[in-house]
């Protein structure tokens, strides 16, 4: 059974998501443990700054998949009416309709 690509992008972006999360709680973690600010900034820096960029690139990844996903089905689609069109344009011609001739008396 395969996989759907859409379905393993979203995947891999929650993930990336959540070790955002993580991220930014582990160094919360060591900020709260000591008084040091020079330990606090190292924290805040790798934690915060860290797990921002994780969970940024999770959400910007997530969103150009779901924009190549939709584009590939209004692409489909596209395909479906030009082959729709297509169809139409083999079948013969409709017949003309009968021309009303005009019936003009002689002066």
């Amino acid at each position: 059974m395969t996989r759907h690509p859409l379905r393993t992008a979203l995947l891999t972006s929650a993930g990336l998501i959540v070790a955002g999360f993580v991220v930014i709680a582990l160094g919360q973690r060591v900020v709260a443990r000591t008084l040091d600010v020079s330990d606090q900034m190292a924290g805040i820096v790798s934690g915060g700054i860290g797990g921002i960029a994780l969970i940024s690139v999770g959400c910007v990844f997530a969103l150009v998949q779901v924009g190549r996903f939709v584009e590939d089905g209004a692409r489909s689609d596209t395909d479906t009416v030009i082959d729709i069109v297509a169809q139409l344009n083999a079948l013969p011609p409709a017949p003309d309709p009968p021309r009303k001739t005009s019936r003009r008396r002689a002066p």
